[in-house]
């Protein structure tokens, strides 16, 4: 019952999102694919962005075409086993989903009472029965959500961003029993740093990549990679003890300990472009690899500062190849920079103060750092 819940907060927020891009939105009809299917039957594992992307050159307009049936309670939540379809009333496209059939149930035969009396039973036949309440199960779809969460939680799970310096001046591992220098769960570590008087859980952290703005050279942000957890035991000055309780490698001396955070994403995306024109470059990218596609994450130099929220939707652009014109005219430039061209489309999911990171939901080719994302 709570994935189904989720399922519907999910679909309703993709909802009131798909509402709010109607300020954006073009006054025609959206564009629709040209390999578009006729319909389509939605299986596990699908989610309302990708359904779109197999409709329109926009998946975000989606509910500017979409139309409920009356077979259906609530148009907005689609399961496994619908069938979208596309129609055309009046020339413009629309969208409908066919709810799969429930199966009617068989009805019992009666029983033709006999004509004859029956005799009542006697008290020794009578028997006593226990009777014990039963629950009886059914299976019970659940809506498919509006983006891969998944994906993100992932990342989230093992990431954390946190400000320059911040790793260097927080409490760090000292030794192990027995002067160990790589421990694990159920080891016990030494901690040396300022520590909160309340705080009981840490995070142990190793350094990972800096996100610098390739314009500005200003590092934005450290990369810190979860190792594990610990629980502090004792403190005695400014050294703790810990009990490791989850440990993702091999924690090691040196080793960074910060207080941790509960971050659960929302389920609650609003994917809209932003209001204001916003240009920014992607600066760095999952695991260090030179090419991102889909589902991939990416780290942007654009934050809170340029008023960049959770949801907001960027268009990727690929820049133009810089050429010789061999058969320029007089007078006129023989180097010349081709036209930016769109390479996908980026939905930011964690905002920071100078940076934010987002996840690609369309990638029309590999995507590179230094690429620039724009309002699209």
């Amino acid at each position: 019952m709570k994935n189904r819940v989720l399922g519907c907060v999910l679909i309703g927020a993709l909802t009131l999102g798909m509402s709010a891009l109607n300020t954006h939105a073009q006054t025609s009809s959206p564009e629709l694919r040209a390999d578009r299917p006729e319909s389509y039957t939605v299986v596990k594992g699908d989610t309302l962005w990708g359904i779109s992307e197999r409709f329109l050159e926009d998946p975000w307009r989606w509910k500017e075409i979409w139309k409920g049936n009356t077979q259906i309670e609530n148009p907005d939540l689609i399961y496994p086993g619908d069938r979208i379809r596309l129609i055309f009333v009046d020339g413009q496209p629309q969208l409908i989903a066919e709810r799969e059939g429930t199966p009617t149930p068989t009805p019992k035969p009666q029983v033709t009472p006999k004509e004859t009396a029956t005799p009542p039973p006697s008290k020794k036949a009578l028997k006593t029965v226990k009777l014990t309440p039963k629950i009886y199960s059914s299976p019970v779809k659940i809506a498919i959500p509006a983006i891969p969460l998944e994906v993100i939680n992932n990342f989230l799970s093992g990431n954390r961003i946190v400000e320059p310096n911040t790793l260097e001046t927080s409490p760090h591992v000292l030794a192990g029993q027995e002067k160990r220098v790589i421990l694990g769960a159920g080891d016990t570590l030494y901690s040396r740093g300022s520590f909160g008087n309340s705080i009981i859980s840490y995070g142990v952290y190793r350094k990972g990549q800096r996100y610098v703005d390739p314009e500005t050279k200003e590092v934005l942000g450290i990369q810190a990679l979860d190792i594990g957890s610990a629980n502090i035991q004792a403190k005695n000055d400014d050294i703790a003890t810990f009990a490791i309780t989850r440990s993702t490698g091999e924690i090691r001396v040196g080793d960074r300990l910060l207080p941790r955070e509960e971050r659960e994403i929302t389920s609650s995306f609003l994917p809209r472009p932003p209001e204001a024109q916003l240009e920014g470059l992607i600066m760095a990218m999952e695991r260090g690899i030179s090419q991102a596609g889909k589902l991939d994450i990416v780290a942007l130099n654009l934050g809170k500062k340029q008023n960049i929220e959770q949801g907001h939707l960027l268009a990727i652009m690929r820049r133009g190849e810089k050429i010789k014109d061999r058969f320029a005219q007089a007078n006129t430039a023989k180097r010349l920079t081709l036209p930016k061209e769109r390479a996908g489309l980026v939905m930011v999911f964690q905002v920071f103060e100078k940076m934010s990171l987002g996840i690609i939901l369309e990638a029309d080719r590999g995507v590179a750092i230094q690429d620039i994302v724009q309002t699209p």
